[in-house]
């Protein structure tokens, strides 16, 4: 008869076994859904769910903020451009006149 493994027990005594690396950002996260328990990929560490949450949605939101921000740039470049090209033929017509 064989012998049953339970993969998920044998995992995170695995991840508990690795060093924390100091500077380990926690970017990567492996999220166990029948444990509700949240481990980063990089370095092994269990993290707080709620953490975890709370800064993907910071970075969402920051994300967003950005593109949000470029958008308003390429807007602004353009109106200058636009700006730009109706003095310079308003210029011009004068000179002509």
């Amino acid at each position: 008869m064989g012998r049953i493994i339970d993969f998920n027990a044998k995992m995170a005594r695995k991840k508990a076994a690795i060093p924390h690396a100091p500077a380990c950002e926690h970017k990567e996260v492996t999220v166990y859904v029948a444990d509700r328990k949240v481990y980063c990929a990089t370095c092994g560490a269990l993290l707080d769910p709620m953490d975890v949450l709370v800064d993907m949605v910071q970075r969402m939101a920051m994300n967003s903020s950005r593109k949000h921000l470029n958008e308003v740039e390429k807007f602004d470049r353009e109106w200058q451009r636009r700006l730009h090209a109706v003095r310079t033929e308003a210029g011009d017509k004068a000179q002509r006149e």
